[in-house]
This record gives structure tokens, sequence and C-alpha cells, in this order.
């Protein structure tokens, strides 16, 4: 993980909920400008996010390609991205790449990796095989924490990565995670979301 230096108690505090739920990928302005948030926090930003479930990097062709994925990016020209369905050493299907580093350092980013499962390497020595999400910023991030959510059953683990990055001043905290696929775990999870970004 790249972290940059925190400038203790220097910085403002803001909060992102940002949730994927299904594989999609979503652009939206996040605007801190308007004049209450002002009045309350000072200085103003706006930041571009992005969310994108990146399937591995396997595409609807089947193809393997991360250098496509960083091309979406790219072109969307978001600031702070919140990717699903990320490999880290997982397995052949991914090339048992650290797809989390390998995007930030084609794209100059920072970035954070949650794994959700993690798993023994297959052979001894080598990294372990993981999961999750990962957060992309061109903004320095200056700390990151995964929460595991609660699963029913033999269901997939799912997690909400919290990072809070540095936004010219501000501190942000920014939220991504990966909701679980049946509508009873996922009120679940998104109450145990809401209570952790209350905090």
């Amino acid at each position: 993980m790249r972290i940059g230096n925190k400038k203790s108690g220097k910085g403002k505090i803001g909060k992102v909920l940002f949730i994927s739920a299904i594989a999609f990928m979503m652009i939206f302005q996040l605007d801190l400008s308007n004049k209450s948030y002002a009045k309350e926090h000072g200085t103003t930003v706006n930041v571009k996010v992005m969310s994108f479930n990146i399937h591995h990097a396997e595409g609807i062709d089947g193809v393997l390609d991360l250098e496509r994925i960083a091309k979406i990016i790219e072109d969307a020209d978001a600031e702070i991205i919140g990717l699903q369905e990320v490999d880290n050493h997982w397995s052949e299907r991914s090339n048992f790449q650290d797809q989390a580093k390998w995007l930030a350092e084609r794209l100059g980013m920072y970035y954070t990796y949650a794994a959700n499962l993690d798993r023994d390497p297959l052979n001894e020595g080598d990294p372990r095989r993981q999961y999750g999400t990962a957060i992309l910023s061109k903004y320095p991030i200056i700390s990151s924490e995964n929460h595991l959510l609660t699963k029913i059953g033999n269901t997939e683990q799912r997690g909400l990565l919290d990072a809070m990055i540095n936004v010219k001043g501000n501190h942000l905290h920014f939220f991504n995670t990966h909701l679980a696929l049946t509508s009873a775990e996922r009120e679940i999870q998104v109450n145990e979301i809401h209570a952790i970004a209350s905090k």
C-alpha cells in the first residue's frame, strides 16, 4: 500500500459512502462546493469518483486485459476509483498478478487493497492468494481499513474498504464495497456500512 503523510490536525474531514452492489461502472461528480458545506468546513473541493467492477480484468469477450481496464479509467478521468473483484496472486485466471498494484503503477496513482478472501499459496514461499476490493487515488491515501461484513451461511465473504484520502487538505473518507447477492445479506450489510460510516 502506498501511504501519504498525514498532516495531523490540519486536514478537514469529509465522508463519501461508496457502494457497489452489482457488476457495474458508474462515474459521478462529488460536489463539496455548496455554501452550507463551505460554511461548516471551510475549504471546498470537487472530486470525480468512479466505481468499476473489473471481474479480475476479464471482459465479456473472455480476454484477460488489465491494460484495457487502465484505459477505461484514464478515459473516465476519475480522481478516486473504487474497484471490485480484484485478484492479488489469486490463480491462473489472472496470471497470479497483483492487479491493484499493476493498475496503480500503470496509472501513476496511490492505492490500497483489501482481501475479503485470503488463501494459502499453492507453493510454499509464494504470496498469499487474495480476492477483494481496491481503491485507486490521484491523491495520497493516509490510512485504510477493511471491515469484514456479516454473511449468511456459506456465501462469499464481503467487506467494506475505508480509506482516508488527503484531497487538497481535506481528509476524505472513501468507502468501497461489493455487496452480497442475496437481499437478506445486503440488508444486514447496508446497515453495518451505515453504522461504520456514521462514526
